[in-house]
């Protein structure tokens, strides 16, 4: 094969080591890259779940812990003696001290966070007796399951009061919606000789509380969403008291398209909920995974522009390795040329690393034996040619003799009459 198809056909030393180099740091680093990737996603996932779960679990305990200790505050006032006075005695209606008295009392219940709703007292029938705060239009008859103890209440019951039983304890009930609002009912029986006589009822409406919005920012970030809804899976509201429908699939946890909060889906979610102790409620919380993975993303693509300066860089050092280690093997190369074309002097130098140095001088020792072999070879050509022109004249020498003598025999016949030859 010669020496131009050689050349078409093979890549060089330098080339070669560059591309090899190269290839080998782009191996190493994608795969390295790919593992901070999918180290730091499963990082900023777990910790974004554990975080999410943490900050359920806290406003829970938030809620649970407002309800445990409203409970003394509506015992107190269910136990009340104007409280009980009025659901035992009609007629205390109509006395006006009674009436200031369960006003009174009443008002106790009412805190500056309040929305507004009055603090009402019912009878067992559910109809108003008296109440504090603003009156409003739409609240109605107070209907609680029926029991033993209550064989006298029986349903139809008022959405969000169900779930209320006639015991001795506060109660939440559950969410229901009206319009663009968002309410649940706590309610208090008020127990006189072992039976409900009376409740003592407040309808809360779900608002917005900035005190909330700003610890759910603090414990989960600005792309956090917060809803309520009851343990049933209905009544879906914001932190801010506004109905929406179920904003996400459970099974897939993604966000549903279209959701009437105004959500667009934003893919995957993560999702943690914690049911409020002592009511019918659960806080929810999700956040967008993408929103997680933007910090891990962000660093993944620093990573990324830095290995691609690094193959840049790899790839330019192999070259120069891979021109400084081929230019000796070049130059013998280019030696073998010229002893193939019949130079035997041409020499390398002796220089490089051990490896080429032993080859440059093996190279020059076999070129000296090749030479001298070559001159050896030339020298007994030279003589067995001298030789054979020696050998070559002599027979001619002899060949002349010969026919010098043939000549003079036949002359001398010629002058003497004899024969050429004896007789």
């Amino acid at each position: 094969m010669s020496q131009a198809a050689i050349s078409k056909r093979s890549l060089s030393l330098a080339t070669a080591l560059s591309l090899g180099t190269a290839a080998v740091v782009v191996a190493v680093l994608v795969t390295g890259v790919l593992a901070v990737w999918f180290t730091l996603r499963q990082t900023a996932l777990d910790n974004g779940q554990d975080r999410l779960a943490r900050s359920v679990r806290q406003l829970g305990g938030v809620g649970a812990t407002s309800v445990r200790q409203s409970r003394p505050r509506y015992a107190s006032v269910a136990n009340d003696s104007a409280i009980q006075r009025m659901l035992r005695t009609p007629a205390a209606a109509n006395d006006s001290s009674t009436v200031r008295a369960v006003r009174a009392a009443l008002a106790r219940l009412q805190t500056p966070v309040d929305s507004g709703r009055p603090v009402e007292l019912w009878s067992a029938s559910g109809r108003r007796i008296a109440y504090v705060g603003h009156d409003v239009s739409d609240s109605a008859t107070l209907h609680v399951r029926r029991d033993d103890a209550n064989a006298n209440l029986s349903p139809p019951f008022r959405p969000g009061l169900d779930s209320i039983l006639p015991v001795d304890s506060l109660q939440i009930g559950e969410l229901y919606s009206v319009g663009s609002r968002t309410f649940f009912w706590a309610v208090r029986p008020v127990f006189i000789d072992g039976h409900a006589a009376g409740f003592v009822v407040q309808q809360a409406q779900i608002a917005s509380n900035p005190e909330t919005e700003r610890t759910l920012r603090e414990l989960s970030g600005d792309s956090v969403s917060g809803y309520y809804r009851n343990v049933d899976g209905t009544g879906w509201t914001t932190l801010g008291g506004r109905p929406v429908d179920k904003p996400f699939d459970q099974a897939a946890k993604t966000v549903r398209d279209g959701a009437s909060n105004g959500t667009r889906s934003a893919g995957p979610l993560l999702v943690a909920d914690q049911r409020i102790d002592g009511t019918p409620l659960v806080l929810v919380m999700t956040v967008p995974r993408t929103s997680l993975l933007t910090r891990s993303r962000a660093t993944v693509q620093r990573l990324a522009f830095l290995a691609a300066i690094l193959v840049i860089l790899g790839g330019a050092f192999a070259w120069l390795i891979g021109y400084h280690a081929s230019r000796p093997l070049a130059r013998v190369t280019g030696a073998a040329a010229e002893v193939a074309s019949g130079d035997y002097a041409a020499r390398v130098p002796v220089t490089g690393t051990y490896e080429v140095a032993q080859l440059s001088d093996s190279f020059n020792r076999m070129v000296r034996q090749i030479g001298d072999s070559r001159s050896e070879v030339e020298r007994r050509e030279d003589e067995l040619h001298r030789t054979l022109e020696s050998l070559r004249e002599a027979r001619d020498a002899a060949e002349a003799a010969n026919r010098a003598k043939s000549r003079s025999a036949v002359q001398r016949s010629r002058d003497g009459n004899h024969p050429p030859w004896p007789s």
